[in-house]
């Protein structure tokens, strides 16, 4: 659900077996709007947490921006990545992946 009267917008998203309501801008809430109860995606935002016997709990969530998720299945993508790198040598993948966290 989408909705407000003001500068702010509350949206409410279906985790499954909860909801969670976050705060929008009107910008990011027209963004949202195509994606009402279409495919998942994830917020990016700022949030305030609390513990409460041991775990958190969210208080408040500012969201900023948001994405898209894949829902490829997890077999389907392992199978994906296999076939791109089946002809790349270990050593050299490693060397690749050294090179990307440092620069």
């Amino acid at each position: 659900m989408i909705g407000g009267k003001d500068d702010t917008i509350n949206v409410y998203l279906n985790e499954g077996h909860r909801e969670i309501k976050c705060v929008v801008s009107v910008d990011l809430a027209r963004r949202l709007g195509p994606h009402l109860r279409g495919p998942r995606i994830r917020l990016f935002g700022n949030g305030y947490w609390y513990r409460v016997d041991g775990s958190w709990q969210m208080k408040t969530f500012t969201a900023e921006e948001f994405y898209p998720l894949d829902e490829t299945p997890l077999a389907e993508t392992l199978k994906n990545i296999q076939a791109n790198f089946s002809n790349v040598e270990p050593a050299e993948f490693l060397a690749t992946m050294q090179e990307l966290r440092e620069g």
